[in-house]
């Protein structure tokens, strides 16, 4: 199975960094410092090669270097599912204050119309600390982490998703009256239906209108979507289960659609994992970077401690506050 691999990572006016530049071999990467030192950003803005406002939820003008020109940039050279190419986005020096701002992206220096077009060549799929509450967290988490799964295998996903948001928000207005009008509700409903299924491939009707007018809002569909994880072992809901076995169930989905994405792309993806081997003992370490392993995917992985990383063959950067650089 290829693997989809970054070959130059370099980043301008980003998060903490004026200009830091990264050549990678195809195996794993780790970037090591103190807290705080920028590890984070650097994976963030391989996440911004991707659709969507990268692995911290971030607005366009949030990542800018604080001492720079509200502009910034990121590109790499890559090795993926078209050959050799170049991917870059990024956004121009504010003209104004009232100035619209616009994210540009490019293959190979040319202008394409949105990020999604980077998903050609290369697929990323990230884990990051924040996740680590998605069992014991609210179920919008869990679909917030489904949809992101999802955008890896379909980059209109999010669309389908914005759309059946606003189709639900029009709907519950109209429910809101005590006498909705059946034409709105009828050509709305329409809408939300087509959208649902799109999203979740089994929705095949529209919500129980009358018991829906009662409440006022809807209350069934997939807006409702939880996601249920069981420990296999133990036989208990992943909420249930320690906060190492939690760990190590979330690195097993994201590895598994990382598998996922390889056998339908024929190109493993680009692994983003940040501070990855927190809360997992030795044994579970090991059977973890038996799986990369297996998997062969590039992966950039974060930590403070060096000698974590030491049972894996892996490129070594050391993180400073501004600055990166090889490992001796």
């Amino acid at each position: 199975m290829a693997s989809a691999r970054i070959r130059r990572l370099t980043v301008t006016n980003f998060r903490t960094y004026h200009g830091a530049q990264i050549d990678a071999g195809a195996g794993p990467v780790v970037l090591v410092g103190p807290n705080g030192a920028g590890k984070t950003n650097l994976i963030e803005a391989i996440s911004f090669l991707a659709p969507g406002r990268g692995l911290r939820g971030a607005t366009l003008e949030d990542v800018a270097f604080s001492e720079g020109d509200g502009s910034w940039a990121v590109s790499a050279e890559v090795e993926g599912a078209l050959g050799l190419a170049t991917l870059g986005t990024g956004i121009e020096p504010p003209a104004g204050e009232d100035a619209v701002i616009a994210r540009k992206s490019r293959v190979d220096r040319e202008p394409v119309a949105s990020p999604a077009a980077f998903a050609d060549h290369l697929r990323v799929v990230w884990l990051v600390p924040a996740m680590d509450r998605l069992f014991n967290g609210p179920a919008s988490e869990r679909r917030r982490f489904l949809d992101r799964l999802a955008l890896a295998l379909d980059t209109e996903h999010t669309t389908r998703v914005n759309a059946l948001e606003r189709a639900l928000r029009s709907r519950n207005r109209l429910l809101e009256d005590a006498r909705p009008d059946a034409h709105w509700l009828d050509a709305i409903e329409h809408e939300t239906a087509e959208l649902a299924v799109a999203v979740t491939a089994l929705r095949v009707e529209t919500d129980n209108r009358g018991r829906d007018t009662a409440a006022g809002r809807t209350l069934d569909g997939p807006h409702l979507t939880d996601l249920a994880v069981t420990h296999a072992d133990k036989q208990i809901a992943a909420a249930d289960a320690s906060t190492g076995e939690q760990k190590a169930l979330l690195i097993g989905l994201v590895l598994a659609h990382a598998s996922l994405l390889a056998e339908m792309s024929g190109f493993a993806p680009v692994l983003l994992l940040d501070e990855v081997i927190a809360h997992l003992d030795p044994a579970r370490r090991a059977a973890f970077y038996a799986e990369l392993d297996k998997l062969g995917a590039q992966t950039w992985m974060t930590g403070a401690d060096a000698a974590a990383f030491a049972d894996i063959k892996a490129e070594v950067f050391e993180v400073v506050p501004g600055q990166v650089k090889p490992r001796p």
